[in-house]
């Protein structure tokens, strides 16, 4: 579960990761641009009707369904080198557990997309959508939509070890955190017994 998991947000992170470093670039260099220490807020134009449609347009301008189906294999390729570090786990354990996270991955995964589809309009402003479709509709954006499948499957095996050994950190000091906090309840005195009567 911890693996589905861990893949679930790898892939929403790919995702968004190429809205959000263009979107950022776009914010920092308009002259509107707010102070760099300034908190982030809702686009002041609201949702319009033009903003959706702007929003569907870099969609479409991405093969979001392309590139949602290269992040679900590059999440794959994390899971399934997990799972064959788990003991106890043979090889037909793990294809099943990968199909059906593949599974799970391709029925939800969509749904976060349209749920991001829904979040840009509010976010950002339509001279900021109509940026970043003019982005992506250029030599730079559309190399940057076709080498990021690559990016992905090179960000797997590279990414793998560091997740590991942050888990296994993790682990360890949960595990001291717990011991600590068990020996300091043994160390407490047990409290009065109350007089009845």
């Amino acid at each position: 579960m911890r693996t589905f998991v861990s893949a679930v947000f790898f892939a929403a992170a790919l995702i968004a990761t190429p809205f959000t470093v263009h979107a950022q670039t776009t914010a920092t260099t308009a002259a509107t641009a707010p102070a760099a220490d300034a908190a982030p807020q809702l686009a002041p134009d609201g949702v319009t009707p033009e903003k959706v449609e702007l929003t569907h347009k870099l969609l479409t301008i991405m093969d979001i369904n392309k590139m949602l189906k290269t992040t679900v294999d590059a999440s794959m390729q994390m899971a399934a080198q997990s799972l064959h570090d788990t003991p106890g786990m043979s090889d037909d354990d793990i294809k099943d557990a990968l199909g059906m996270e593949t599974d799970m991955l391709n029925k939800y995964m969509p749904k976060m997309v349209d749920a991001m589809a829904q979040v840009y309009p509010k976010v950002f402003t339509e001279q900021e959508l109509k940026d970043m479709v003019a982005f992506y509709e250029t030599p730079t954006g559309k190399a940057v939509l076709q080498k990021m499948p690559l990016v992905m499957k090179e960000a797997g095996p590279v990414m793998q070890p560091v997740l590991t050994e942050m888990k296994n950190d993790m682990l360890a000091r949960m595990n001291d955190l717990i011991k600590k906090k068990m020996n300091e309840a043994k160390a407490k005195p047990a409290p009065a017994a109350q007089k009845v009567g």
